[in-house]
């Protein structure tokens, strides 16, 4: 049976980037044989900014996937326009800024959460 899903190219999938590299835009340690990849390498402010701009979709796509209603902290320090007020959880934040997707909702609501 045919169906109407649009398929992502691989070339969103894959990151253009090193997986260390990647895990670090995402907030994770990069494996088990030492530091976290931001503690092996010294990036100037501007580096760290262009390696963002140059990813975001990626990181941001794979985020939305595995932490729905959440952005990584590299996302609220060069994209959001204004942090959470006092007591506002960050789904209740993006959620008042218009930024959850459809998809995200969903996966917020059959995880049980409320919006």
């Amino acid at each position: 049976m045919a169906t109407n899903r649009k398929r992502t190219p691989r070339s969103r999938l894959v990151p253009s980037i090193s997986p260390e590299c990647f895990n670090w835009l995402c907030d994770m340690q990069h494996g088990p044989q030492g530091p976290s990849w931001k503690d092996r390498f010294f990036l100037m402010p501007e580096e760290v900014r262009q390696l963002w701009l140059d990813n975001k979709d990626q990181v941001v796509a794979w985020w939305i996937k595995a932490f729905p209603g959440t952005r990584p902290s590299m996302w609220w320090r060069f994209e959001a326009a204004e942090r959470p007020e006092n007591g506002e959880s960050e789904v209740e934040h993006l959620k008042r800024q218009g930024l959850l997707t459809k998809r995200e909702q969903q996966a917020i609501k059959a995880k049980g959460g409320s919006l």
